[in-house]
This record gives C-alpha cells, sequence and structure tokens, in this order.
C-alpha cells in the first residue's frame, strides 16, 4: 500500500494585501471614530434664515460642540445652537452671561452700563421702546442675532437656560470658499 501525499504550495503574503487590509481596516476605524463623535461630541448644524446675517447665511454648514455648558464657561461673542423651548432650533450669539445687567437703548445694546461695540452686528437696531434693565439669572446665557432687525431671540423668549444650550459653534464648513474657525 502507496500512501499519497499532498503537498500544497506555501502560500505567500503579498504587500499589497496587507497595504489593502489596512485601509480597509483604517476607513472602517475612521468612520466608526466620527460617528461615535457624532453621538457624543460633535453635531452638525444647517442654518435657517437670516437671522445671524452677515456673520452667518442662509444654508450655511455648521460643526457644534454638543451641550457646552456648564463644562465650560459661556463667554459674550460665543455662537450657540439654542432649543429655546418653542420646539425651534435656533443659531444665536452670546451678548450676556449669568450675572450680567443688560438693556436695550436708542438702539443700542448695555451690558453692565457700557454700551457694547459689536462689530459684527449688520445694521443698527431698530429699538421702537426701550428693553429692560434685566439681569441674566444663574445657569442662563442671553442671546441675540447678528441681524438683531429680523431675529428672534431673548428678547421674545427670555434668557436660555445651559439646558438648551445645545451646541457651541467651532467652525463653518460650508460653503467651502467661507470655510471658518470661531475662537473663543
Amino acid at each position: 500500500m502507496t500512501q499519497t501525499i499532498t503537498v500544497r504550495p506555501e502560500r505567500k503574503v503579498r504587500p499589497r494585501q496587507v497595504a489593502q487590509w489596512a485601509l480597509v481596516v483604517f476607513v472602517i476605524g475612521f468612520c466608526g471614530l466620527v460617528l461615535y463623535l457624532r453621538e457624543t461630541t460633535y453635531d452638525s448644524v444647517i442654518v435657517l434664515g437670516d437671522s445671524m446675517e452677515p456673520t452667518l447665511q442662509d444654508s450655511d454648514r455648521l460643526i457644534a460642540l454638543k451641550h457646552p455648558y456648564p463644562a465650560m464657561s459661556p463667554q459674550r461673542g460665543d455662537i450657540v445652537v439654542v432649543e429655546p423651548g418653542n420646539g425651534t432650533i435656533a443659531v444665536k450669539r452670546v451678548v450676556a452671561v449669568a450675572g450680567d445687567r443688560l438693556y436695550i437703548a436708542r438702539g443700542h445694546l448695555y451690558v453692565n452700563g457700557r454700551r457694547c461695540e459689536e462689530s459684527y452686528v449688520k445694521e443698527p437696531m431698530i429699538a421702537e421702546r426701550p428693553y429692560g434693565p434685566l439681569t441674566v439669572p444663574e445657569g442662563h446665557v442671553y442671546v441675540m442675532g447678528d441681524n438683531r432687525n429680523h431675529s428672534e431671540d431673548s428678547r421674545d423668549y427670555g434668557p436660555v437656560s445651559y439646558e438648551h444650550v445645545t451646541g457651541l459653534v467651532i467652525c463653518r464648513i460650508w460653503p467651502l470658499s467661507k470655510l471658518k474657525y470661531f475662537r473663543r
């Protein structure tokens, strides 16, 4: 009785196969990381309307850090995403923080007795009557649109609690020609 032994040729791992698998693993890992960060840390936002002109335009796409307060202190000038409680989501600018006393007179915003010089505001505010004075409560921010004459904001719905600030805008990613990082 003769025994037949089958010998299989040794299979070589080619560098090209290793590179392809490494690319597949990288792409899957990168996509997983992006999805994880989107769920836990960042969100994308599309601007609707003209209340933040000239800083932001209708249809701009933004990246926002999720639920930034109270993990970090709010600052005047922050651009935030808010859910003011009326079923809407809006992008606005923080003009006053907890403890600030504000009022509007003769078309100007005053915070802590000083007139605010805001280079980002579209045009002088038309104020038919004075507003305030109002002290921003602890755990709240006061927000306004940069297009003050065409913005529904804290003048309409009052100071916004930290829990209703759902994002801190960190950059505009679209249109690419207007890519911008918003510094704190």
